[in-house]
């Protein structure tokens, strides 16, 4: 069994890579994913070939013309190293999340409003390049509420977490904003489409018990002291 993959930027393909990382991230609320690519560049073979803020897609399959995507994102570094025939192109970026980090949400109110029809209209009026056909209906219409110059990411997380949703970019730069511990990936890893895998398994952040003490805090009032029989503030 062996994957066979494919980088294009910005429209152009390329296949002389000396290694590609694609490190996919999954959260509650939509991590960056991230790629980083290196080229040989002998004499400055790849010094014209990019340019920041190229699209970047890379398709992997198993035994096959690579054609499913499993990055789409924006390349954001490009570094040249070492000299004339030894020199090298490292190529970094992250998926579309990136550009829900770079952009703001102007200073706007929503009243009487169900949550998933702000986060539409949120995308639609502060990205491009995003869609949101896979922005699910909550159960949860909010009676106020108010963003002033917060980037997009952190108000869809704000929603995110008042709705008891999750999202993330797929593949299609398309926005899914579901519910958590119902939806499914629809994806199953098995031999069949894995070489190899690692899990990470900590006690970090874990906890059996939790114990949470108090105590009192006194404070003396400020008193004042008058003279039976006399005028305040009399001699």
């Amino acid at each position: 069994m062996a994957i066979r993959t494919k980088l294009i930027s910005a429209s152009t393909e390329f296949s002389d890579y000396r290694n590609l990382e694609v490190t996919k991230t999954t959260s509650n609320f939509g991590a960056s994913s991230e790629f980083i690519a290196v080229f040989d560049s002998p004499f400055g073979r790849h010094k014209t070939d990019f340019t920041i803020g190229n699209e970047i897609i890379i398709s992997a399959d198993k035994d096959a013309v690579p054609t499913t995507n499993i990055f789409v994102g924006i390349l954001e570094s490009i570094e040249f190293s070492g000299q004339e025939n030894t020199q090298i192109c490292t190529i970094k970026g992250r998926d579309y999340t990136a550009r829900l980090m770079d952009v703001t949400v102007e200073p706007s109110i929503y009243t009487n409003s169900e949550i998933s029809t702000i986060v539409t209209d949120i995308i639609n009026k502060y990205t491009s390049n995003i869609t949101t056909t896979n922005v699910n209906v909550t159960q949860t219409t909010l009676n106020r509420i108010a963003f002033n110059h917060v980037p997009v990411y952190d108000a869809l997380k704000q929603l995110a977490e008042l709705s008891g949703f999750y999202f993330y970019i797929d593949g299609n730069k398309d926005l899914n904003f579901k519910e958590l511990n119902i939806s499914s990936s629809g994806i199953t890893i098995d031999n069949t489409n894995i070489l190899r895998m690692r899990f990470d398994q900590i006690r970090e952040g874990m906890a059996n018990k939790i114990w949470i003490y108090g105590d009192r805090y006194f404070s003396a009032a400020p008193r004042e002291l008058f003279m039976v029989g006399a005028t305040p503030g009399s001699a």
